[in-house]
């Protein structure tokens, strides 16, 4: 299978495109900065394209010959119209114009923010049940996106799954490609490097999601005959900031203060309904092995590095 990745020079990138490898597939990464990362030209059976989400006569010219086509693209915005332009209206191009080429499979990853506001015992089928407004432009445009996307499937010969992601993290499979650089782990990895209090809010958390996980996921959706699926993705334990920030001072041998500022919210964890993914995929994730390992590769990191 020939794969055609769109956004898919980053973390999650790197997964997906290393675990499609193993399985002896190719892969196409078309992204803005496709040479930005030297480690992809010297894998076997990797293609890099440079070119625009937004350039729809590059993507025309790109996407024939290929059997799948992913798009990991994160896009932001800080109004409607530019949430529209920047995310919407170009996934929808693409679906369009991978049909038109005779491209089989069609898997788009969204995010949990498209249902917007948490309630309790989220699934994947509250999308079609009374719920809150999404609560920010971004949700908004993800939730009309999967919309527009599921509706394209009755007017071709495509498949088309969603995936939605929590909060994902992870350790680059791919020399060269960045981590995230605002989440929980890299603020505490800096705090003990620089030997300073780590500041954690009393009963946060959330079911953080290991990256390579998530990829396999999103694997997964090209197989088979699923059509129209959405599939919730998180690791099926709630852990705590407090737990994360006591692991990481544990694995760097820090004396480090743990400061626990309090949290008016007593509620317990809020849980997502994972049950879809056990059962279509066999998939039922635990985070806490990588957390560690994410959190020595990031205590390990020196100083002068960029994370």
């Amino acid at each position: 299978m020939k794969v055609f990745i769109v956004g898919g020079t980053g973390l999650l990138g790197s997964h997906i495109t290393t675990q499609l490898l193993e399985k002896g597939h190719e892969v196409t990464l078309f992204s803005r900065h496709a040479d930005a990362i030297p480690a992809y030209r010297t894998m076997s059976g990797v293609q890099l394209v440079n070119g625009s989400y937004y350039d729809e006569e590059a993507l025309k010219k790109a996407l024939p010959g290929h059997d799948a086509c992913i798009n990991i693209v994160l896009t932001w915005g800080d109004s409607a119209r530019t949430m529209l332009d920047n995310d919407t209206r170009p996934c929808v191009m693409l679906m369009e114009l991978a049909a038109q080429v005779g491209i089989k499979s069609f898997v788009f990853v969204s995010s949990t923010a498209a249902l917007g506001e948490y309630r309790r015992d989220m699934d994947e089928g509250m999308i079609s049940k009374p719920m809150e407004p999404p609560f920010d432009f971004y949700c908004a445009s993800k939730r009309a996106t999967e919309l527009f996307l599921l509706a394209q499937t009755y007017r071709c010969d495509m498949r088309c799954n969603i995936v939605r992601p929590g909060a994902f993290f992870g350790r680059p499979a791919v020399k060269g490609v960045r981590m995230h650089g605002n989440d929980i782990f890299t603020k505490l990895a800096r705090s003990i490097r620089d030997n300073e209090p780590v500041e954690i809010v009393e009963n946060t958390g959330t079911q953080y999601l290991a990256v390579q996980d998530l990829a396999c996921v999103v694997n997964a959706c090209l197989y088979g005959s699923m059509n129209r699926e959405i599939y919730f993705v998180l690791s099926k334990i709630w852990y705590t900031h407090e737990q994360i920030a006591k692991a990481a001072i544990r694995i760097a041998g820090s004396k480090c203060d743990l400061v626990l500022l309090p949290n008016p919210e007593k509620d317990e964890p809020k849980l997502y309904k994972l049950d879809k993914i056990k059962n279509h995929f066999g998939f039922e994730f635990d985070a806490w092995p990588e957390i560690q390992g994410t959190l020595e590769y990031l205590i390990t990191v020196p100083e002068s590095s960029d994370l």
